[in-house]
């Protein structure tokens, strides 16, 4: 049965981590006697009615603000992104570079034009100076964005309240025709 006031539940929906939280709410901090697991959820209850702060510790560090209601429970999804898109785009990134300096360095670069009347290295140079340098514009960014982009966050539930996705400032990246820009 909830106490005096509102009431939060913390869960974890992957299994693989596990956090410490501690709520800190009209000057009342409240902490999960156990750590958040995606088997062990943790409920706190009696705090006050209004902004409260979280602060999550453990599989990775972070803190955000969220309301409190008193008329039902505020559900709290704490969420950590991977980094396989980093490492994707990194990889992608990497052999556009590879690309663009072979086609740049491979049997004179496109500055030799044709190398005894073969014109197949002076293509080759071409292509790959033009492939590699394309996947460099796109992949580039991409993976600038996706280093520097938030991995953890929590979803927000509150009564009355439409869901919320909480999390970092990160930088935004909508392709090359789009401006790169920071989203809060």
């Amino acid at each position: 049965m909830p106490g005096a006031g509102g009431e939060v539940e913390i869960s974890v929906p992957d299994k693989e981590f596990t956090f410490q939280a501690t709520i800190d709410a009209g000057g009342k901090t409240v902490s999960c006697s156990e750590p958040v697991t995606y088997y062990k959820p943790c409920r706190l209850s009696g705090l006050p009615e209004g902004k409260a702060h979280i602060s999550v510790t453990g599989s990775s560090k972070f803190e955000r603000d969220f309301p409190v209601s008193a008329d039902g429970r505020t559900s709290i999804q704490i969420l950590h992104r991977g980094n396989g898109s980093e490492v994707g785009m990194g990889i992608f990134t990497g052999v556009g570079a590879a690309m663009t300096v072979f086609g740049l360095v491979y049997n004179g670069g496109i500055q030799a034009g044709t190398v005894n009347g073969d014109d197949t290295s002076f293509l080759v140079n071409i292509l790959m100076v033009t492939l590699g340098g394309s996947i460099l514009l796109v992949g580039l960014p991409a993976a600038l964005a996706g280093a520097l982009s938030a991995h953890d966050g929590v979803m927000i539930e509150a009564p009355g309240k439409t869901a919320e996705m909480a999390s970092a400032p990160r930088l935004q990246w909508a392709g090359p025709l789009a401006p790169t820009t920071f989203t809060f």
